[in-house]
């Protein structure tokens, strides 16, 4: 039958399940992965879980696999991976701009710092004759 506190609503009340059912487990199992705590912690319950967290983007994710109606999730498992994919590619997006601007500042750092040095050890000239 399954694991009550992984189960979809419609597997809960004994309705006809699809894939869309294991999604629902899919999606309970990835918030507790990305929040150490259960998605539904009581059973027969599945009010959608807040979770401050979590990068919002993939929370969309984890409240679409998670939707109590099931016309409101995924409806195949690629799909999700398309989704997950697309995030994954933001995020290494945003990595490189973030090493990039790290590596201007640290460069910009290292040339006011050298000017600084530089102005500060010349030789102080008196006035001409």
């Amino acid at each position: 039958m399954g694991t009550v506190a992984y189960m979809s609503p419609e597997q809960a009340r004994g309705e006809r399940v699809d894939a869309r059912t294991d999604l629902f487990s899919f999606g309970a199992v990835l918030y507790e992965m990305a929040t150490a705590q259960r998605a539904f912690p009581q059973s027969w319950d599945w009010t959608p879980p807040s979770a401050s967290v979590v990068d919002p983007s993939l929370f969309r994710i984890i409240l679409k696999l998670i939707h109590a109606d099931r016309e409101q999730r995924y409806a195949s498992a690629d799909d999700v991976a398309a989704d997950l994919k697309r995030l994954q590619q933001a995020r290494q997006s945003d990595q490189s701009r973030r090493r990039r601007l790290s590596t201007i500042a640290v460069l910009a750092l290292l040339a006011s710092l050298s000017a600084v040095i530089w102005v500060s050890t010349r030789p102080v000239r008196g006035p001409s004759p």
